[in-house]
């Protein structure tokens, strides 16, 4: 299949969604198609012949049913679809970061974003509290450092023993061990820390949770904190963010705490 081709079948899967939403659920016959995508007989007709060329749907025992390829290419639409809705959401923050190519588009697909607004200022920072919260292990890169943060890691810490690797900026770095000079006097076994030159205004984490699922993480920062926060547990993204996290790591040089 070309490049023509794979154009032509994201028009039709955008032009017949209604019809390919009602088939995905179950098998259908001509009149049953109608009624439940509210369109004319005639319609339905069209959208089949359509739908059959494109090997997208074929005539069934218990009516017309999406082929196997025609299931998979739907489930890839839809992923495509919340992905780029996700990107076109977040422009104003992505359009704030140096490179275009700091966040692919694993990130995107399948995950859970949260923005902060004006009601509510902290909303990307309190999603990445609650990440924290019932995580084991933390892999993580950060340009920040915020008060809510080091106070749920160190509670993770002191009670349930989280392992912790963080790589800091180097300003980041300073801020902690100032103002937050007491955390790092408590018992900090399975912590390791990093320090780094810079950043760009980016935050990313690798969270393993108890209950065995492993999630990436990343949030866009600006001069009032952290803006919006993506949360995503697709193995692609999580692949990406464990490649990206130890080639910072690797970059970075260990400090003792």
């Amino acid at each position: 299949m070309g490049a023509d081709d794979v154009g032509e079948v994201l028009k039709l899967l955008s032009k017949r969604r209604s019809f390919l939403a009602s088939l995905y659920d179950e098998p259908k016959e001509k009149p049953e198609l109608a009624a439940d995508c509210e369109v004319a007989r005639s319609t339905v007709g069209r959208a089949i012949r359509e739908l059959e060329m494109a090997g997208l749907v074929v005539r069934g025992d218990e009516g017309f049913e999406l082929t196997v390829p025609g299931r998979q290419v739907v489930d890839q639409f839809h992923r495509f679809e919340h992905a780029v809705d996700a990107i076109c959401g977040m422009d104003e923050w992505l359009s704030t970061l140096p490179q275009p190519d700091l966040i692919p588009p694993a990130m995107f697909v399948d995950g859970e974003v949260t923005q902060a607004d004006i009601h509510a200022p902290d909303k990307a920072m309190r999603e990445t509290v609650d990440l924290v919260s019932t995580a084991k292990r933390v892999r993580g890169v950060s340009p920040a450092v915020h008060g809510a943060y080091v106070e749920t890691f160190n509670e993770r810490i002191q009670r349930h023993g989280l392992e912790t690797e963080l790589v800091f900026s180097a300003d980041a770095l300073t801020e902690l061990a100032t103002t937050y000079a007491d955390y790092l006097g408590e018992d900090t076994d399975g912590v390791t820390l990093y320090q780094i030159d810079e950043l760009p205004p980016l935050g990313l984490m690798l969270v393993d949770h108890d209950d065995g699922t492993t999630e990436a993480s990343f949030g866009i920062y600006t001069e009032n904190g952290v803006q919006v926060v993506v949360r995503n547990t697709n193995p692609n993204a999580v692949a990406w963010l464990r490649e990206e996290f130890e080639s910072y790591r690797d970059e970075a040089t260990e400090i003792q705490v």
